[in-house]
């Protein structure tokens, strides 16, 4: 291992070496977390150890190698926490299709994101309790019942199932014009 990590104004050169001399702490800690498939996770990793590279304190008592673990694995769980929050609306998305029977699209994997896509236009459109209710209800995933968002809105059921209503209306409408 070279003492170039110690240099204090690192060159592109510089750094292009460093970054293959420390590209398996990379494929390290994509392998423990099960990643070395995940091209997202990948990316962020590599970034990761870039920024290690450039962020490193020479004066620090940490090793590079600790450092730089650190950040990669930070930079891969932020994606991996990403992607399962993409997941998650995306089912929710689709819950919300199959159970107000507005799927007129041949493709049902298309749906969803249509759906997300005509949502968030509508939400976009929105102010006040109409865009918190459509908000909250969305965060739970469409899986609230009327009374619990209203409660949690401060608002009546029946406002509530007006917009759940309006919102139905829309997004039927949008996706019979696909």
């Amino acid at each position: 291992m070279s003492d170039l990590i110690y240099k204090l104004d690192k060159t592109s050169e510089d750094i292009d070496a460093l970054l293959q001399e420390h590209k398996n702490l990379v494929y390290y800690i994509l392998t423990k977390t099960g990643q070395l498939r995940n091209q997202d996770a990948e990316s962020a990793a590599w970034e990761a150890l870039w920024d290690a590279i450039n962020l490193f304190d020479v004066y620090a008592k940490t090793a590079f190698s600790t450092f730089a673990c650190t950040l990669i694995k930070n930079a891969v769980n932020n994606v991996l926490r990403k992607q399962i929050l993409d997941r998650s609306h995306l089912c929710a998305f689709s819950y919300l299709a199959e159970s107000t029977e507005i799927v007129y699209i041949a493709e049902p994997d298309d749906s969803a994101a249509l759906i997300e896509k005509y949502f968030k236009e509508y939400v976009d459109a929105k102010t006040g309790k109409l865009r918190n209710v459509l908000l909250a209800w969305y965060a739970s995933g469409f899986t609230l019942n009327g009374t619990a968002l209203a409660k949690m809105c401060n608002t009546s059921p029946s406002y509530v199932s007006r917009i759940q209503c309006s919102l139905r209306a829309y997004l039927s409408g949008k996706l019979k014009n696909q």
